[in-house]
């Protein structure tokens, strides 16, 4: 029996004149596709993605400085230099897959930017306020 809880959060990171801006959550049926879009402005040097397991680090899952695409264990990542958009795509979940993902711009002068997105897998018989339980 698989229990999970929703948690949106919701965060535009803003310093200078560069942002990163993406959706605030959705939830997922495992087995099921997902795909999170961020934009950003400024001028970059990196776009990356990374993902954020419950109280562990952050961990990086793809980059990429030029457009195009790229996958990796499992996760694609497509940039759009000249639109300023990116996205990361998993054709099927599984409940390890819930965590916040980071839409993460490094600009120039080396400062960090990012936008936290939340995607947390949910089995449609159990909803718990943010916990999630496996067994």
């Amino acid at each position: 029996m698989r229990i999970s809880g929703l948690l949106a959060i919701f965060i535009t990171g803003v310093m200078g004149q560069y942002t990163v801006d993406q959706p605030s959550n959705q939830n997922v049926i495992e087995g099921n596709p997902f795909q999170i879009n961020c934009s950003y402005t400024g001028t970059e040097r990196t776009l990356q993605w990374y993902r954020q397991i419950r109280n562990q680090p952050p961990q990086a899952l793809l980059l990429l400085i030029n457009t195009g695409y790229k996958s990796e264990n499992g996760f694609t990542m497509y940039l759009d230099i000249k639109s300023k958009f990116t996205f990361l795509y998993k054709n099927t979940t599984r409940i390890e897959d819930s965590a916040v993902y980071h839409c993460a711009l490094e600009a120039q002068q080396f400062r960090l930017i990012r936008a936290e997105y939340n995607i947390l897998m949910q089995d449609m018989r159990y909803l718990l306020n943010m916990e999630l339980f496996c067994d």
